[in-house]
């Protein structure tokens, strides 16, 4: 592909005209062959970003995305995938995927590491020793077809344009364009392949989308898209005021994700994933008995049935099995440090992406992270417990109130928060 029609699609959007769908194959093209070098790649997501992206030019990206690698298909399978638009504390697919696979439903899941302040799957699940991340293609979907399950890296085989894309869009904020996260998801998911999917749209001050209505908006695009593709699909709205569950960093969210497939804690957690498990049902059984639901959801946690489909799980894909078997062991080395409320009160915001950042911190420099001991709406007195930090040598951070100046206390009584804003199957 010659420079100049690398640099012509490049000034056509920096002009904010819109690209045809030849430019976009082209461009994709000249990323998948290693002509457009990254300073080129910059300068399109750039323009995209700032000038946006119509409806048929999100479409068309998303499909050339797709198609730029390998795709898979479950055609003879109840095969469901899920994505989450990012948010703190968010360690729900490490949980979800052996609920859903306990009921049969078979779960191909290709996941990615952070992006901005948000956590990434796969840092935590490679908390495991041995855990393998990057099975080749005929592995997974072998692995997947044998027992039901299985969660990997994203591969250069699947969407490797994408890859690039996302790699590019963290190192040059470009992150929250509606247009490049919509094509970013979509593409990924119909090259998965999965028949069912459904998208958990964060909404709040620790998502990418900080309205309600925005991120409705959002949700009704991106399954508008992927229904032009024929897929099922459902979206919940959730949110993301503060953080989902407990824990934030990624070693204490693992740990909560794996305890809960043994006593379905905490709440909110369990919330979310009975919604997916429960939106999952009705789309491949046309029924809509709550109540029939319910009691197929929790018959799923009795006599550690979850629990030993995520051991068969971890241990096809080369992990210690023991850290499912007893996620206490994931904590072995680590310190606390409490974090104590310096005024009487009701808990009323949290600023979650701090939050987010602070955990990233934590992680990367303590292999640790946050455990919070109050929500929005909480009552506290002065001296009690808002969080403990976890961490290797986490003493010398004593005397640090960074976290304290996140979650904001007033005299005034606060409602707690609904986590699930809107549950929907299109």
């Amino acid at each position: 592909m010659p420079i100049n029609d690398i640099l012509r699609i490049i000034s056509t959007k920096r002009d904010k005209s819109a690209l045809t769908k030849d430019d976009i194959a082209l461009f994709v093209k000249s990323v998948k062959d290693g002509v457009a070098d990254d300073s080129q790649i910059s300068a399109l997501l750039m323009a995209c970003f700032i000038n946006g992206l119509n409806d048929e030019e999100t479409l068309c990206l998303t499909q050339e995305l797709a198609n730029s690698g390998s795709k898979l298909s479950w055609k003879d399978f109840m095969s469901v995938d899920k994505h989450s638009t990012g948010g703190v504390g968010d360690k729900t697919t490490i949980a979800l995927l052996p609920v859903l696979s306990t009921y049969r439903f078979v779960v191909p899941k290709m996941a990615g590491r952070r992006l901005s302040y948000t956590g990434g799957t796969i840092e935590k699940i490679e908390l495991i020793p041995g855990y393998n991340t990057k099975l080749s293609m005929s592995d997974f979907v072998k692995q997947v077809e044998k027992i039901g399950i299985g969660l990997i890296s994203q591969t250069e085989e699947i969407a490797p344009v994408e890859g690039v894309f996302y790699k590019i869009r963290n190192h040059t904020s470009t992150v929250e364009s509606g247009q490049l996260i919509l094509s970013s998801i979509a593409s990924k998911k119909l090259a998965v392949g999965s028949n069912f999917i459904i998208f958990d749209i964060k909404s709040g001050a620790g998502s990418l989308f900080s309205d309600y209505n925005t991120s409705k908006e959002f949700a009704d695009n991106i399954c508008k898209v992927m229904r032009k593709f024929d897929k099922k699909v459902s979206y919940i709205i959730s949110d993301m005021n503060q953080p989902l569950g407990r824990c934030v960093g990624n070693r204490l969210e693992l740990w909560e994700a794996l305890n809960f497939l043994h006593n379905r804690k905490p709440y909110s957690l369990d919330r979310l994933i009975y919604n997916i498990f429960a939106n999952s049902y009705k789309a491949y059984h046309d029924s809509f008995d709550e109540d029939e639901i319910s009691n197929i959801y929790a018959n799923l946690f009795k006599g550690a049935k979850t629990v030993s489909k995520a051991i068969e799980w971890v241990k096809n894909q080369g992990g210690d099995p023991k850290y499912v078997e007893n996620p206490d062991y994931l904590l072995d080395g680590l310190e606390k440090i409490e974090i104590s409320a310096t005024k009487s009160g009701y808990v009323h915001s949290m600023d979650v992406k701090k939050i987010g950042w602070l955990g990233h911190y934590l992680s990367d420099n303590f292999d640790g992270g946050i455990v919070f001991r109050v929500s929005i709406g909480d009552r506290i007195d002065k001296g009690d417990a808002l969080a403990y930090i976890y961490g290797r040598k986490v003493d010398q951070l004593k005397g640090n109130d960074k976290l304290i100046s996140y979650i904001d206390i007033k005299d005034l009584s606060c409602e707690k928060r609904e986590l699930i804003l809107e549950s929907k199957i299109l």
